[in-house]
């Protein structure tokens, strides 16, 4: 959570039309990721502005003066989406921004008040992991990243069709997943990310988490028996990657009978329901592919794709039903 200093920039933030949300960002949010960067890495990885981006962060009249095509990208994909989507999105999400070194591809964050009182969520892109890779390659990347680099074992990726696969369709899939993550905030799918253990209820009490995971006596959120397989606990994404590229095969075959929709889901309930609305959305709303491949020397070997068509998506599916009914 980051508590700000200047809630009438937030306030004024949100009444913006929702399209027009989408700024470099303000200097509090990028002193916010570096001490978050610091604490985590050991030594401070500093976001910075994009050279293509305005100076003046802190103001949302310079939005014109960002890089335009990243712009116009980022807005298309949010266009895009369905209406049910942008509906629910709107009252909760204060922008869009924009940094570099952020340490991931994207992070959402909740901003407060500093006495506490929630404004809205913000979700931050680093606009280096666009520079020059379309849809399918940036997934591919990002999926690939907690294994070792192999020459024989690859991984392959299909979140777009050819005649669709450039950098909008990279950003929308990043979007949603990050608009996943914004829409858990302040529900009873599960608790919130920024709350300590000691005010998490029991793992009844939360519609969503209950399907895969449980609340141990420590406080811990832990995947279910039937949920958890091998090297499970070895999955890191955006870091160095403690996984052999020859142990694809095995991770996504013991993935296929569990209950998570993508690898990433199955490190933490957070991601689960970041990942589950995101390719919710995507296959099942707005009918596009997704699938994984794992080849080894160039040949498929097995391929992880069709969750929504499958039986162990059905408590999930029912929640996003729901979701998008009321």
């Amino acid at each position: 959570m980051i508590s700000s200093s200047n809630p009438q920039f937030w306030r004024k933030q949100a009444q913006l039309p929702f399209l027009q949300r989408i700024a470099a960002a303000p200097a509090e949010v990028i002193d916010y990721v570096k001490q978050v960067n610091a604490r985590e890495s050991g030594s401070a990885i500093e976001p910075a502005l994009n050279p293509a981006l305005t100076p003046s962060i802190n103001q949302t009249d310079h939005v014109s003066s960002l890089n335009s095509a990243l712009l116009t990208d980022i807005r298309s994909a949010i266009a895009e989406l369905p209406e049910q989507v942008k509906a629910k999105l709107e009252p909760k999400l204060l922008g869009v921004f924009l940094a570099t070194g952020v340490g991931s591809s994207a992070i959402t964050d909740v901003i407060s008040d500093t006495d506490g009182n929630m404004l809205g969520a913000i979700v931050l892109l680093d606009s280096d992991a666009f520079l020059s890779r379309t849809a399918n390659s940036w997934m591919a990347w990002k999926e690939s990243s907690p294994f070792n680099t192999s020459a024989e074992y690859t991984l392959l990726a299909n979140i777009a069709e050819p005649e669709q696969d450039q950098r909008k369709q990279a950003l929308q899939y990043l979007l949603l997943h990050e608009f996943g993550h914004v829409l858990s905030m302040n529900t009873t799918y599960l608790p919130n990310w920024w709350i300590g253990s000691q005010k998490f209820k029991d793992t009844e009490e939360y519609s969503f988490l209950s399907i895969c995971w449980q609340i141990a006596m420590s406080g811990e959120i832990i995947p279910l028996i039937r949920h958890n397989f091998e090297h499970r606990s070895g999955i890191t994404y955006y870091g160095q990657a403690q996984l052999n590229a020859s142990q694809m095969l095995a991770i996504y075959q013991a993935l296929s009978g569990t209950g998570f929709s993508t690898l990433y889901a199955a490190t933490t309930v957070y991601e689960d329901f970041a990942e589950s609305f995101a390719t919710y959305v995507h296959v099942v709303l707005m009918g596009k592919p997704w699938c994984i491949q794992i080849c080894y020397r160039e040949q498929t070997i097995f391929s992880f794709s069709d969750y929504w068509a499958s039986p162990r998506s059905q408590q999930k599916a029912k929640i996003f039903e729901q979701l998008f009914c009321s």
